[in-house]
């Protein structure tokens, strides 16, 4: 049996990278705070539409918040008006808000399509068919 040690450590450093992302996320959620906001303008920048997104800020209470968020599609998937849900984490370390869209596919589903790469690809380094 020839072990391919590329395959390996390519699989190695996706798996990695997909664990940390998830185990990121998961922080998020665990210590984040769910917030509605109202999709107020969609950005295209050339390549990818940007929804802005008026929401109110406990912390802040009085005004609502307009932001851009840095979740970009090559489709039109907000139409303005609509109501999302929002993951607000305010990082102890650092005096930011991260904020970003409820939504399984940008939050799980990248980090597992790491993953699963991650174990196809170490699969193949020890089997190597």
């Amino acid at each position: 049996m020839d072990i391919s040690v590329i395959h390996v450590i390519v699989g190695s450093l996706a798996l990695m990278y997909g664990m940390s992302s998830l185990k990121k996320i998961r922080l998020y959620f665990r210590d984040g705070k769910i917030v509605k906001g109202v999709v107020k303008d969609v950005k295209f920048n050339g390549k990818a539409y940007f929804p802005v997104v008026e929401y109110y800020d406990e912390d802040n209470p009085v005004k609502n918040v307009i932001i851009e968020l840095d979740e970009g599609s090559n489709l039109f998937n907000y139409e303005i008006g609509t109501t999302v849900e929002l993951v607000s984490y305010k990082d102890k370390n650092k005096d930011k808000t991260k904020l970003f869209i409820k939504s399984w596919i940008i939050n799980y589903g990248f980090n597992l399509i790491w993953i699963t790469a991650g174990i196809i690809f170490i699969l193949y380094g020890f089997i190597k068919w």
